[in-house]
């Protein structure tokens, strides 16, 4: 009996090493396919001239900014929507209550440029368990125009962005997004770095490969609605129960029949705070909501990312063909650092935004990336708790939540 257990294990077991083997680099062949039709993608999507218009043409947009404490970037970016060259839009900001730190900000703004059309809600009503929705409803519910413009408070723009969102509007269009992007020198610190380098790969190449193959890929930040379709859906209300209602209302549109189009302008964040610790917070926030909205797809994510795939592959180039392991790992991170170099320089827009920063430090920042998203993502997966703004949720399968507690100081953003 030994003897035949042995006989099996030696005629099958090399062959099943083989085969895995075959497949892990097939796979690691594969992801570099799926990150050139990303940088296609990005080449073919992004920053592409807006088209002549015929500005008696356009129509009305209501913009909401939904608003929670002062930072020292807020007037820099509030002011930038004052300053649109747009015909005509109306400025809906968002606060909990007047005592919100957010206030005499706007308050300022809408005395220096009184030709704006811009009001100030105060009366954040509890509508369900999000609370960017509770404070925001106010404004959905007084939003005069059939285009809504929902705008997190951290984006700037220049003055032919609203523009450029409105030229993709057309025939069963339900909504406009954009990619999202950060704003970051060349002299800006390591964190400040780390958050451009993951928003110009990682998420650009996710977001990118979904957009130019057609999937339903949003992010929220920055997007423009066709609001009697939201109506149809039940507004803003009926996706208060979630937390990631960017994602839930792209569903729900797309299904509804409706195109979703992409801007070719990305959403550029000017945040007031970046440290690795909020980054590590933010990474952990949006894969907890990934794993509790969509848990099959989400927990194969680890053998998307390059320190995963790369391990997977020497170790086939090895078994298969006996190529040195040293050398062929470090030839892997090589080259995913040039497919993500040409991407973050795709995403950037050189030419429009001034200069990288320095290739060294770059590197370094991806290198940080790169290691740390395990951790991060088996911190994320050994829990369901997340932080945002000023409050604690416990998500639920799904992608429901539900309250935990609220942090007393409205100004101690959790990131």
């Amino acid at each position: 009996m030994d003897k035949m257990v042995l006989f099996i294990r030696e005629l099958y077991m090399p062959t099943f090493f083989t085969a895995l083997a075959c497949f892990f680099f097939f796979l690691w062949v594969a992801l570099f396919v799926l990150h050139l039709i990303a940088i296609t993608g990005g080449k073919l999507l992004l920053y592409k001239s807006t088209s002549a218009v015929n500005e008696k043409e356009l129509p009305e947009v209501s913009i909401l900014k939904p608003l929670a404490g002062e930072d020292s970037h807020l007037i820099k970016n509030l002011k930038t929507f004052f300053e649109l060259n747009y015909p005509k839009y109306e400025i809906l900001f968002c606060v909990q209550d007047e005592h919100d730190t957010a206030v005499p900000v706007v308050q300022q703004l809408m005395k220096s440029y009184p030709l704006v059309d811009a009001k100030l809600y105060a009366e954040s009503r509890t509508v369900g368990v999000n609370p960017k929705i509770n404070n925001m409803n106010q404004g959905y519910k007084a939003a005069k125009y059939k285009l809504l413009w929902i705008c997190d408070s951290a984006i700037q723009v220049h003055q032919k962005t609203l523009l450029e969102m409105v030229s993709h509007i057309g025939p069963k269009v339900g909504m406009v997004h954009q990619i999202p992007y950060i704003t970051c020198s060349p002299t800006a610190s390591f964190a400040a770095c780390v958050d451009q380098v993951y928003f110009g790969t990682q998420h650009a190449f996710l977001y990118l490969f979904a957009n130019t193959v057609g999937l339903v890929c949003a992010n929220g930040m920055s997007t423009l609605y066709d609001k009697t379709v939201l109506d149809e859906l039940g507004g803003l209300e009926a996706f208060s129960c979630y937390i990631a209602e960017d994602y839930f209302m792209s569903k729900a549109i797309h299904a509804k029949g409706y195109k979703i189009a992409f801007s070719s302008e990305p959403a550029m964040q000017n945040p007031r705070k970046q440290s690795l610790e909020i980054f590590q917070k933010r990474m952990l926030r949006w894969t907890r909501l990934r794993l509790a909205m969509e848990p099959f797809p989400s927990y194969l994510e680890p053998f998307t990312e390059s320190i995963v795939i790369g391990i997977l592959a020497t170790w086939s180039v090895w078994h298969l063909w006996g190529m040195n392991i040293i050398l062929f790992f470090i030839e892997h991170l090589i080259l995913t650092f040039f497919f993500d170099y040409l991407l973050l320089r795709i995403v950037h827009g050189a030419h429009l935004r001034g200069p990288l920063p320095p290739l060294w430090k770059v590197f370094l920042a991806w290198l940080f990336r790169e290691f740390f998203c395990l951790v991060f993502f088996f911190q994320a997966a050994f829990g369901r708790q997340i932080e945002w703004r000023t409050t604690q949720f416990r998500l639920l399968n799904g992608g429901k939540a539900e309250l935990v507690n609220k942090c007393k100081d409205i100004n101690s953003h959790c990131c």
